[in-house]
């Protein structure tokens, strides 16, 4: 171009001895040479600059590829470019068969069996809405939750629902079904013959001469059959787990039973329900070392005489079967056939018929053999009314052979029942104290059926007001190009109580080199700051912790963990989602966001932030990358979403942090 200008100019000089007119055409024509030379220098600088450095999109795009690259390096894998990163899911059931027995006011949808876990947790609550209603809630993945009624004054009743079901009912499930008596065993009595009459029964005197000699009355009871049926279970231990969370296997645990209900005073009785008709038992677990130790019944008719000393009472011929003896639980086959006995009923004549007429209370012994016990030479029975066993509690009293746990404890055992009747899961239990030594009620326990009115609940504290809400964990990565130990913020966030619909945030650890400040973003994209708008380290020092680099990723150098609450509206609580939920952490050292990218609906990106729904979450240590501290099971979900959604409960236990304030 400037050749081009050279030449121009050193032509314009000899012309200007030209004509006028030649001159005037040569300028002319330059001019439009000029203007396509300066289109043409234009449109070729337009296609050659680099324009991404001046349009933020494509920066921020070019980023987020370069950080995905990042990522799947120190990952160790491609990740899924549908992977959404949640580990929750949204779960909308249909709720049905609601119990009318305890008029459920509230619905508790928990992660475990309060009946047996009383660190069970909540994850969603509910007022009960009419006969038949829908709810949603989230939950981990692939997740099985309890779903629990529970009435004003604390009873309830539980049923599971398992991941992918879409109906919730609280109707009885049985798990077991009779079986017909040829398949049972010898101790069986068999088909053909004939129930004795009143008169044939053989009577057994039980009573020790010298222990009753002040009372004066004989306490007898009779032989009768051995049961006509077997009952085959579909999961035992499942039927037992509602039994040991209200009684469990322990020489104390009497006092916890105490503590829950006044359930070993309550005399209860099974009651025959509208119309009569059969009462069965069914031995479902025994652990007592004394083999001889049986079980038997005594029933009143409506109108006879209540006076236990004098009522007839029956005990099976053969006691328990010594396989039901298992103190660990742990080789009784979830599936089973185990004996029933269906209860006899004498008529004033002495005829007998499996039906007992309705409204006839009956009630539960236990048979105690002396083998192996000092000084006695006699059977004795212990019984479900705790004033009938005053007399035999005060002998033993006076041998002094009160365990030292129960002389010190003021409870008037000595009225107590050593039978104990109740009702857990929609299914009703007898259970047995043999001896006076741990009173943990669990030595023999049936489970009855028939038509008879549903035993007491037994209530759970889980249940109550004390229950507590599920936690769920939030890691951050706190830079480009990180390194993806994701502890650079760790924050634990869950509900306080039934009561409020405010969120406590907890800041459990921070790996960070940086300045970094946490927000939430509510969905009207106002930004909230938490912890009073404190830097993270700041935050751990106001709490009275020593100043440091990194907090609780190396050791537990910051015990006492800072804590604030985040206020939700109602109507933000009706859409909430923890996996979803905005908590994002500013870098302000280096200027740099971290939201969630599960919160921003985002997919096949880097795991900036991560949410574990898990109530104490352990997090990887300084500088070790999450797919390490999670071997081998973090690796495959980041490559597919549909694998390990569960990772996150399979820690290297020396490779992560721990530190769960909620113990």
């Amino acid at each position: 171009m400037l050749i081009f200008c050279f030449f121009c100019v050193r032509f314009l000089k000899k012309a200007v001895t030209l004509h006028p007119i030649f001159i005037y055409i040569l300028i002319a024509y330059m001019k439009k040479v000029l203007f396509y030379f300066l289109l043409t220098v234009t449109a070729f600088t337009a296609c050659t600059k680099d324009k991404d450095l001046y349009d933020p999109a494509a920066v921020e795009k070019r980023n987020a590829e370069k950080e995905l690259a990042n990522a799947e390096a120190k990952l160790g894998v491609k990740i899924d470019p549908e992977q959404d990163w949640l580990m929750t899911a949204t779960r909308s059931v249909l709720v049905t068969d609601l119990p009318s027995d305890i008029k459920a006011s509230q619905l508790l949808i928990m992660d475990a069996n309060p009946f047996v876990d009383n660190n069970a947790q909540v994850y969603a609550a509910f007022e009960v809405n009419g006969e038949s209603f829908t709810i949603s809630f989230e939950a981990p993945k692939g997740a099985t939750v309890y779903a629990v009624c529970v009435s004003k004054d604390g009873n309830v009743r539980m049923t599971t629902l398992e991941a992918g079901k879409e109906t919730l009912s609280f109707k009885k499930k049985d798990n077991y079904k009779y079986v017909d008596v040829s398949s049972a065993s010898r101790l069986f009595a068999p088909k053909k013959d004939a129930l004795k009459r009143f008169d044939e029964l053989t009577w057994q005197n039980t009573v020790h001469s010298e222990m009753f000699a002040n009372d004066g009355w004989a306490d007898q009871w009779a032989y009768v059959s051995r049961g006509n049926t077997n009952v085959h279970f579909d999961d035992m231990n499942e039927l037992l787990d509602n039994v040991f969370g209200f009684l469990p296997e322990g020489g104390l645990n009497f006092r916890d039973t105490l503590n829950k209900a006044e359930m070993v005073r309550n005399n209860y009785y099974a009651v025959v329900g509208e119309g009569g008709g059969e009462v069965t038992v069914t031995a479902i677990y025994r652990n007592t070392s004394n083999p001889d130790t049986r079980f038997g019944y005594y029933y009143f008719v409506p109108g006879d005489e209540r006076n236990i000393k004098t009522a007839r009472k029956f005990i099976f011929e053969e006691a328990l079967p010594m396989n039901y003896h298992n103190v660990a639980r742990n080789n009784i086959p979830s599936e089973q056939d185990v004996p029933a006995y269906k209860l006899v009923y004498y008529d004033a004549n002495g005829n007998a018929s499996y039906t007992f007429p309705e409204g006839t209370e009956i009630g539960f012994f236990n048979t105690v053999s002396p083998r192996y016990i000092s000084g006695i030479d006699k059977p004795f029975n212990w019984y479900n009314e705790g004033t009938s066993n005053l007399a035999l509690s005060e002998y033993f009293k006076g041998r002094n052979v009160l365990p030292d746990w129960a002389k010190s404890y003021n409870v008037g055992w000595e009225t107590f029942s050593h039978t104990v009747m109740f009702q857990r899961g929609g299914v009703s239990f007898v259970c047995f104290e043999d001896w006076v030594q741990d009173f943990d009620m669990n030595d023999i326990v049936l489970m009855i059926d028939g038509n008879i009115e549903d035993a007491p609940l037994a209530p759970t504290k889980s249940c109550k007001e004390n229950i507590k809400f599920y936690r769920y964990s939030y890691g951050f990565e706190d830079t480009f190009m990180g390194d993806y130990d994701m502890n650079d913020a760790v924050l634990r966030v869950w509900r306080q109580n039934l009561q409020t619909k405010d969120l406590t945030v907890e800041l459990a650890a921070t790996g960070a080199d940086d300045e970094i400040y946490i927000y939430y973003q509510r969905d009207n994209g106002e930004r909230v700051e938490l912890f009073d708008g404190k830097e993270a380290h700041e935050a751990f020092q106001l709490c009275g912790n020593p100043a440091a680099e990194f907090y609780n990723t190396e050791t537990i150098n910051g015990p006492i963990l800072p804590v604030c609450k985040l206020t939700l509206s109602s109507k933000e609580w009706e859409d909430f989602n923890y996996n979803k939920a905005d908590f994002f952490i500013i870098n302000k050292t280096k200027d740099f966001e971290v939201h969630n990218p599960a919160a921003l609906g985002e997919k096949g990106g880097a795991p900036y932030a991560i949410c574990a729904p898990q109530k104490s979450w352990k997090w990887p240590k300084e500088h070790i990358c999450i797919t390490n501290a999670y071997n081998p099971m973090f690796a495959p979900f980041a490559a597919d979403r549909n694998v390990n959604v569960d990772w996150y409960k399979f820690p290297v236990e020396e490779s992560v942090m721990e530190y769960d304030t909620a113990k």
